[in-house]
């Protein structure tokens, strides 16, 4: 196989953010922040490392871009439902909270954000929608109930 034409993009979790900032110490002047190279040579060989070309640090996901991937994924859900004839009454607010305290709890960054969908959000809803014995263009409403206990009422 010839890769000479390929881009390969590569992801670690060997360094965090946190490495990658250094504090100064005592009267400190200027610091240094590490090489991201030098940190990756204490996990992986320094012959792998030479062959790539590039090594590009990200930042961290702060609370405000989770909240965007959540609401992105929670839409996401809204329209697949929708096309199924499944409407969801909610405050998108409350909605957004609730969500975003499982996810804090859970401290597994975006990485979580669907399995906690799925727990928090679709299989109280699908649970709900069996119970009622409703076919299509079923209506399921997230009350209080839905906030204190993750039960989801079907409304028709």
């Amino acid at each position: 196989m010839d890769a000479r034409q390929c881009v390969i993009i590569m992801t670690t979790n060997a360094i965090s953010s946190k490495d990658l900032q250094k504090q100064p110490l005592g009267f400190g002047g200027a610091v240094k922040n590490p090489d991201p190279f030098e940190l990756l040579v204490k996990t992986f060989p320094r012959e792998f490392l030479g062959r790539i070309d590039e090594i590009i640090p990200f930042r961290s996901l702060t609370s405000n871009d989770l909240k965007k991937i959540m609401r992105l994924r929670v839409n996401e859900a809204i329209e697949r439902l929708h096309g199924k004839g499944i409407r969801l009454i909610f405050d998108e607010v409350r909605l957004m909270e609730y969500l975003m305290d499982g996810l804090a709890n859970e401290q597994s960054g975006a990485r979580g954000i669907a399995r906690l969908l799925e727990k928090k959000l679709l299989q109280p809803l699908a649970v709900a929608m069996l119970q009622s014995g409703q076919g299509k263009e079923t209506v399921v409403e997230l009350g209080e109930e839905f906030y204190e206990s993750g039960i989801a009422t079907c409304t028709q």
